[in-house]
């Protein structure tokens, strides 16, 4: 017990030490770091077995060995970089406004016209920490639902920093209060980021790159409920380390009166979009995450 206390006193402070090195870092320099880290990685094999398990699970019948390397690589790159932002977190708002454009905020008002809340269909796609900062500057109040770290911490100071960015958190656990809270927030007609494509154990098993995933049935449960518009909104890196928010058209809702069935059709399209963008923007996504990590009891999977 002793020495799981210290080496989290140890992991904090690490935290602490490279997010203090992040915002005395310039622009420049701070990417040049992630560009070494990147490599550092990569050269080590940091992740290596998860990466090419997953690259290959879905493009192994689709591209050449060189590609999925040459796909690996980039998303390292892509996802250090990521971080390094992150914890570069006192950002000016004209500095925000800078490195992220908007594609598609029409949708994003016509949606909030409603008022009935926006659940934004998020997934780890590029900078979205930064993305729902950057719309959050737009006038409407935007909430990640988070799940829990063992670094409790650094929980706490990473709600710090989304305070300091006009994000709002609200925990996955105690999963009542979180639902509770989640609610509310729609019903104030606020934005709600939820990821789409998370392993959710307790989940629907549904094809992602043909292969059974769990996926959580929450952002369908919450619609129904709520009325809120489902959006696909995604954060791409582009040249110059620029990112370009894409806000996607609404996802129409199945409804057929039979409520189980309608969870199981909506939560199989919403992963579909999700896919279909990991197809368009393979280096974006976070391939050292463990997509498929639960696996279906035979009697109980579905597709």
């Amino acid at each position: 017990m002793k020495k799981k206390k210290i080496k989290h006193e140890l992991d904090y402070l690490s935290l602490k030490s490279f997010v203090w090195l992040a915002n005395l870092l310039p622009w420049k320099a701070l990417y040049l770091l992630a560009e070494i880290l990147a490599r550092i990685a990569w050269v080590l094999g940091i992740f290596h077995k998860t990466v090419f398990e997953n690259l290959n699970r879905a493009f192994g019948k689709e591209k050449s060995k060189e590609e999925i390397k040459r796909i690996a690589f980039q998303s390292y790159r892509n996802w250090i970089k990521n971080g390094c932002e992150g914890f570069k977190y006192r950002i000016s708002p004209q500095k925000l406004k800078e490195i992220f454009t908007i594609k598609g905020k029409e949708n994003l008002d016509k949606a909030l016209e409603k008022g009935k809340g926006v659940i934004a269909l998020i997934g780890h796609f590029g900078n979205f920490v930064l993305m729902g900062a950057r719309l959050a500057q737009e006038g409407t109040p935007f909430a990640f639902v988070m799940y829990g770290t063992s670094l409790k911490k650094g929980a706490e100071f990473f709600k710090e920093i989304a305070n300091y960015l006009d994000l709002n958190i609200i925990p996955t656990l105690p999963r009542r209060a979180s639902a509770q809270k989640s609610l509310a927030w729609l019903k104030e007609n606020k934005i709600l980021g939820l990821h789409g494509d998370r392993d959710f154990p307790r989940g629907i098993f549904v094809d992602f790159f043909g292969h059974p995933a769990a996926t959580a049935p929450g952002p369908i449960i919450l619609a129904q409920r709520t009325g809120a518009t489902i959006l696909p909104m995604i954060a791409i890196r582009e040249r110059n380390d620029r990112h370009r928010i894409i806000i996607d058209s609404p996802m129409e809702l199945e409804s057929t009166g039979d409520r189980e069935k309608d969870i199981l059709v909506n939560v199989k399209k919403y992963t579909k979009i999700l896919e279909n963008y990991v197809r368009k923007y393979p280096e974006q996504w976070l391939w050292t995450y463990r997509r498929w990590k639960t696996k279906p009891e035979k009697q109980g999977e579905q597709g």
